[in-house]
C-alpha cells in the first residue's frame, strides 16, 4: 500500500499554501515486515499540484535500510522534496 504525503484538507505545505497538505499534518509510519519502524516527522521542498510516484530509501542513523513503496503526494510538494525521518 503506498504512503499518503498529505491530502487536500490537511493542512498548509512549509511554504504556507493554504489546503496543500503535507506529511507534517499526516505522520505516516514505514513499516517493514509489518513492523512500524520509523515515523516521517518533517518535509522540505516546493509546492505543487501534482507528484509523480516516487520511492524514497529509508535511513536509519545514517545507513539505509530499504526502500519506501511508491510515495503519492497529493498538492504537497514537488520535485526536490525530501523527508526527515525519525526514528
Amino acid at each position: 500500500m503506498p504512503l499518503v504525503m498529505g491530502d487536500p484538507t490537511s493542512g498548509p505545505t512549509l511554504a504556507g499554501v493554504p489546503g496543500a497538505g503535507t506529511m507534517i499534518s499526516t505522520n505516516p509510519t514505514i513499516q517493514f515486515g509489518g513492523k512500524p519502524v520509523c515515523t516521517i516527522t518533517d518535509q522540505s521542498g516546493p509546492t505543487g499540484p501534482v507528484v509523480p510516484p516516487m520511492k524514497p530509501t529509508v535511513m536509519i542513523k545514517g545507513k539505509p535500510v530499504g526502500v519506501a513503496g511508491a510515495v503519492t503526494a497529493t498538492g504537497a510538494a514537488t520535485q526536490g522534496t525530501t523527508a526527515l525521518v525519525g526514528v
